[in-house]
This record gives structure tokens, sequence and C-alpha cells, in this order.
């Protein structure tokens, strides 16, 4: 399908640069671009054909107009993965890095549109197929980065998966194990239909290293996932060899059924495609597989099929992986003599007297088969060579780790000193940011302090203010306490001078009226002028009683009241007098006596002003005691009086206001409803005593 496409994008790009210039409309630029994507796109479809001798020089047509027309660094960068993808896979790796690294300061500003991630991982590859693990290690994680940075999951799994690989491969497996489980979590929940071919490849590499770290059951676990996965991929060169390396885990961990059902999965797919290379390999662990069953003749039965294939085949591993499993199954056999023939066959593929590794093991089982033959000259021959080959192997190793250590040094330092530059710079941005934070705490606690001095001036102000309404209020309630005070003083003062005004009436006074009354009765003075003197004594005395307060010891509030409107009514005929207690039963008794005197003075102060200025005809006065509240009632149908007017500025009613105020009482004085005048007065009290107490 690919293909198709890619022929189809040819013919686009073909017939576009076959139309006149007047039809097309297009500048001398336009036209180098579309010269430059034909040989792009022609290099590309030359490639999917199998025609790869006619890709690199149609490529790097197309690479030069890139570069040296257009100037489309971004073209340029995407060609250079294309070469290095095409060197790596002749083995040209010197080439591959030069193009590779060709680009890198440019794609790696522009990650996006120079896919440098894929960059990235090409030259990982090189570096690994060049024997340079730490340098391919260090590549593919800058690409995982850049896959990361860019949202490339895709690219991103693939860099795990050959970072498990790398690792791996220089005995890594921890580090390995871990790269693979941050893939896994990529996969993981994620139902998408193209990450299952992926979550199957991973599954490989999992099984694969779990068997490498000696974990039989998880290697099993991760095949067995592998396998169900893989039965959704429509892609049989992906399958093909997931099925032959899955076929070798379940192998080598015992379950040979499952072994048997992979290979023969990758067979079939092997066929299909007409792969005689992967036929090969996968006939070599059947070979393998069937050595394990203990069936020999599986075994001939295999080995014939192979040696059918052998001439078709012209890769060296395939060739060398298949003949060292019909020698080490020959040899299980005990069938030495064709143990030695495969060794020999073995010797002569193309390519292998430079793999140290098989000519050790080769020379090896030689040794071994002769010797079984009874050749002992010829085994003790082979058995030099091998002993020599091995010397030559850890000598060979041991300046391959030394090159290996120089290359990891200089690759280290080049990475000290890229780490370096970025630390500096990431050092300066911390600084920059530092400053920067440190401005805006600055500011942000400048208008806290600001903010806090406003609030307290405000909440210092509020208190002042709370302060000086405090102390007026205090100065207010002191004046008032200090004028009742005053007040209280004034009527006690009032109270003790009417008192002893009285007493000197009454005692002084009145007697002396009185003895000269008699002596002029005795002495037969004139008559009419003894009852002169009788009238002024009795005025004297009753203006002494009028002085003098009531004894509320003996007498309560009601009583007194009672008996002062009856001597007023007897001593005004032309007025009527109208008493009322409410209610009748009252503890009047448990009045206090400061109270009932107030009250007594009142209501005695406002008949008197009926009395002297109303002209009325009908007194009402009531006494009403209404749980805490003491009301006083006196009600004249006479004139109205104005408490404002020329009456109302006499000293009787301020010394009534007083007597109340002084008791935290109200008096009002109103116009009747329809004539003449009410007063009202009100005084709270706090009854004293009990209801059985009495005033005797």
């Amino acid at each position: 399908m690919k293909t198709s496409f890619l022929v189809c994008k040819l013919f686009l790009v073909a017939l576009s640069c076959l139309c006149p210039s007047g039809a097309r409309g297009q500048s001398g630029f336009a036209a180098s671009r579309d010269s430059a994507l034909y040989y792009d796109s022609l290099a590309e479809v030359r490639l999917g054909l199998g025609r790869v001798d006619e890709y690199l020089p149609l490529k790097r047509k197309a690479y030069y107009i890139y570069n040296n027309v257009l100037a489309d660094s971004d073209k340029v960068a995407e060609c250079c993965i294309y070469f290095g993808n095409y060197y790596n896979a002749v083995g040209r790796y010197d080439s591959a890095v030069v193009y590779l690294t060709r680009m890198d300061r440019y794609a790696r500003l522009r990650p996006r549109e120079t896919s440098y991630n894929i960059m990235l991982t090409c030259l990982a590859d090189t570096y690994y197929r060049m024997g340079m693990i730490d340098s391919a290690v260090s590549k593919e994680q800058a690409s995982a980065r850049y896959s990361l940075e860019l949202g490339d999951t895709l690219t991103l799994l693939g860099s795990y998966r050959a970072l498990g690989m790398y690792h791996r491969s220089a005995g890594r497996l921890p580090d390995a194990l871990h790269v693979y489980g941050q893939a896994l979590a990529l996969v993981t929940g994620n139902a998408a239909p193209w990450l299952t071919e992926e979550r199957a490849s991973l599954y490989v590499n999992l099984s694969v290293l779990c068997f490498d770290m000696k974990q039989t059951e998880d290697a099993l676990r991760y095949a067995r996932l592998a396998c169900a996965d893989l039965l959704k991929v429509d892609n049989e060169l992906a399958t093909v060899q997931a099925y032959s390396n899955l076929s070798m885990v379940f192998m080598e961990c015992g379950d040979l059924a499952a072994a048997d059902t992979c290979l023969h999965r990758s067979m079939a797919s092997a066929v299909r495609m007409g792969d005689a290379n992967m036929q090969l390999r996968n006939l070599g662990y059947m070979l393998h597989l069937k050595d394990l069953e203990h069936k020999p003749d599986s075994v001939d039965y295999y080995m014939k099929q192979a040696r059918r294939l052998v001439p078709q085949v012209e890769a060296t591993n395939t060739l060398a992986g298949y003949y060292q499993t019909e020698r080490d199954a020959l040899l299980s056999l005990r069938r030495y003599r064709e143990a030695l023939a495969t060794c020999h066959a073995l010797l002569a593929v193309p390519g292998v007297e430079g793999k140290s590794f098989i000519l050790e093991d080769t020379y090896k089982a030689m040794a071994t088969c002769l010797e079984k033959l009874g050749r002992p000259e010829e085994a003790y021959d082979y058995m030099e060579r091998y002993v020599a080959l091995t010397d030559s192997l850890m000598s060979e190793k041991r300046d391959k780790a030394l090159q290996e250590l120089n290359v990891k040094y200089e690759t280290k330092e080049k990475e000290l000193r890229i780490a370096q530059i970025e630390g500096e710079r990431r050092l300066a941005e911390a600084r920059h940011r530092t400053r920067l934070f440190l401005l805006c705490l600055l500011v942000v606690v400048l208008v806290q302090v600001t903010a806090f001095i406003i609030l307290w001036m405000k909440k210092k102000t509020e208190r002042m203010r709370l302060y000086a309404e405090q102390q007026a209020k205090a100065a207010e309630l002191l004046r008032s306490e200090t004028e009742l005070k005053l007040t209280r003083q004034y009527l006690e003062g009032v109270e003790t001078e009417r008192n002893r005004l009285a007493m000197e009436l009454h005692d002084g006074i009145s007697n002396d009226l009185y003895a000269l009354e008699i002596k002029l009765q005795s002495g037969q003075a004139d008559t009419a002028l003894a009852a002169t003197l009788n009238d002024i004594r009795e005025n004297v005395r009753a203006i002494s009683h009028e002085l003098m307060p009531p004894s509320f010891s003996e007498l309560t509030l009601k009583e007194i009241v009672q008996t002062y409107v009856g001597n007023l009514a007897d001593s005004l005929p032309g007025m009527a007098f109208d008493f009322c207690a409410d209610p009748p039963d009252a503890p009047w008794h448990r009045l206090p006596q400061p109270v009932a005197i107030v009250a007594y003075r009142v209501i005695q102060e406002a008949l008197g002003n009926v009395v002297r200025h109303a002209a009325a005809t009908r007194v009402y006065i009531g006494i009403e005691l209404a749980g805490t509240t003491l009301l006083l009632y006196v009600k004249d149908n006479g004139q109205a009086f104005h408490p404002h007017g020329q009456a109302g500025k006499g000293i009787g009613l301020l010394t009534m206001r007083e007597r109340v105020e002084a008791l935290h009482g109200s008096l009002d004085i109103l116009p009747g409803e329809d004539e003449g005048t009410l007063l009202k007065c009100t005084i709270p009290v706090e009854l004293g005593g009990t209801d059985v107490e009495t005033n005797k």
C-alpha cells in the first residue's frame, strides 16, 4: 500500500513538472521545488520496488536541490534521516553518522519540522551497530525526551524498546526492565488499534528480557500476552519475526507446545512472503525443538528441508545460525561424522571467518567430533586452534573494552560540557526567575504592609472615636447621676425643711396662738378677736399638717390619699372628688416609702393646682399598681392646662417633675379628650416585704 501511494505521488509530481510553464503559472522557485519532490518521491518508489541501487542517486539529486537551490533546511534534515537509514542498511555506518549529525544543530531548534526525534533514533541505531552502546543510549534518551515534548507516542515507544535492547546488550538488565516498564505504562489501558503492534513487540522484548533475568514465569506471561496481540496484527513483516523470537522463549522455558505453535505461524508467514532467509532460521529453531522433544525422525525431516533452502540464502548470520543449530542437534544425537561435516560447511560460509565467537565454538565442536571418531591428532590440532582463538578473543575483548572506555570518556566529556552549558543556562534562568520572584514578593510585601498600616490607622481612629463616645457617654451618665443625686438631696432637704417648718408652725406659732386664745377667753376679751385667733390657729395647724410628710409606717398610700381627698372634699363642698385604687387589694403596703412620699406629693400638688387654677367642678384621682410600675392619674373637667404657658412655669410643676425623675419615672400633663386636663405619672417600683406583711 505504501508503494502504491508513492507511485501516485510520483505521478502527480511528474505531471506538474511536465506541464508548460505558461499553463502552470509557476515561478522558477516553484519548478525547482517540484523537481526536488519528483526525485524524492521517485527514490522512495524505487526503494519500495527493491531497486536499492537506484535509490541513493535519486535521493542525492533531491538533496542537492533542497540544499543549494531552495535552501529548505527542513527538507535537507529530512533527507539526512533517509541517508542515515540507507547507510545503516548497507553497513556504511561512518557515512550514516556524517549525514545524521550534519543537520543536528539546526534540527534541534526545529524538532517538529525536521523530525529531530526520529533522526536521533537513527543515529542511536548507527552507534549501536558500531558497538558504541553508551553513545547509542545517550542519543536514544535524547530522542525520547524530544518525543515526549512533541507528543509523538509512536516514536517514544520505539525509543523505549530500543533503549531496552541497548541496555540488555550491555548487560544492564535492570535498566532495560525500567525502560520497558515506561513503555508498558504508555500502552496499558490504551485500546487504540495502532498500538497493538507496538504493544506486541514490547511484550516480545519483555519476554526475552525476563528470560535473560531467569524470571521464567514472567517470561512466559509476557510471551502469551504477545501471542494474544499478534493475532490482531496484519503486518506479516512484524509477526514473522515476533513469532520466531517467541518460539525460542517458549522452548527455553519448557513450553514446547507453544513454541511449536509460534514456529508454525512464523513459518507460514515466511512461506507466504517468500522469505527464504526467515524460513531457514525457523527450520533451525525447529531442529532445536525436535531435539528437545527427542524426535530424531523429525530432526532429519526438517534438516532435509533446510538443506534445500541453504542455496537460496546469502545472509552470513542466518547460515551460520542454522549450521550451529544443526551441529548441536547432531552432537546431541551422537552423529559425530555428520556433525563434523556440518562444522566444515559452517566454516565455508562467506564472512564467518571474521566472527571469532563462531569459530571458537566450531573448533571446539570439531575437536570433540574428531576425538569421538578416533582421530586424536586432528582433534588436538583443532583444540590448539580453539585455545589460541580463546586467548586472541580475550585480548580482543580487552582491547575492545579499552576502546569502548575511551569512547565513553570522550562521549562523557562532551556530555559533561553540554550539561555544563545547559546548567549555566538553567542557572541564569533560575537567577532571573529568582530575581523576578523576589521583586514580586517585595511588591506583595509592600502592598500588604501598606494595607496593614491603613487598616491599623483605621482601627486606631475607630478605637479613638469609640473611646471618645464612651467618654462622652460616661460624662453624660456622670452628669445625669450627679443631677439626680443633687435633685434627691434637694428634695430630701425640702422634705426636711418642710418637716421643720411644720413642727415650728405646730409646736411654736400654733401653741402661742392657742395660749393667746386662752388668755383672751379667760379675760372676757372680745369674743370676735378670740374667734379670729382660733381660725388663724386652725389654718396654721392645717398648713403644718400639709407640710408634714405623712407617716407611711402606719398607713398605706391608698389610705393616705383617700383620707387626703376626703378632707379636701369636706373643705370644698362645691367640687366633687372621685378616688379609685386599682386593684383595691393590691399590696400597697409594700411600696417603698420614698416612692409613696413622691406619689403623695405629686397628687397633693396636682390637686392644689386644680383647686387654685382649673375652676373645675369634678376631679378624678386614680392610683394603679401594675406589676413593678405605679401609675397616678389626676383628671379634671376645668380649664385646659398648658404646660408651656405662664402657669406651667411655676415651681410646683418643676418640683413634681424633679421628684418623679429622681425615681427614674415620667410625668405627662395632657389636655383631656373633651375638656379639662389629665396628669399621668409613671414610677418604676421594687416591692419590698411579702404579701402578708402589714404597715403596722
